[in-house]
């Protein structure tokens, strides 16, 4: 393994980690918030998509290495903004009103 590889290695574990400590603050912070709505789920996934916007657009993204983009994007961001994890949250909560009824 080359160092090129160690450093993407590297890169996308340490923003994976950091994209999941803030899902899970996020998650904390706001998701008991309201009543059937994971508000924090929903907050970390806004914030990832515009994140990868800004980025992807600003004249600067070029200029990253790939060590870099890939800690972001797929890091970061990946972990940052999982659509798997508010699907089953509102599964969850649409079995939790299903049960509820009379």
């Amino acid at each position: 393994m080359n160092s090129c590889n160690l450093q993407i290695i590297l890169g996308i574990s340490v923003g994976a980690m950091g994209g999941a400590l803030l899902r899970w603050w996020l998650a904390m912070k706001f998701n008991g918030s309201y009543e059937y709505l994971y508000f924090g789920t929903f907050l970390a996934n806004c914030l990832a998509c515009f994140i990868m916007g800004f980025f992807l657009n600003g004249p600067f993204f070029d200029t990253f290495p790939p060590a870099v983009k890939f800690a972001v994007f797929t890091g970061f961001l990946g972990s940052l903004s999982t659509f798997s994890t508010f699907v089953a949250e509102v599964h969850s909560s649409a079995l939790a009103r299903e049960s509820r009824r009379p």
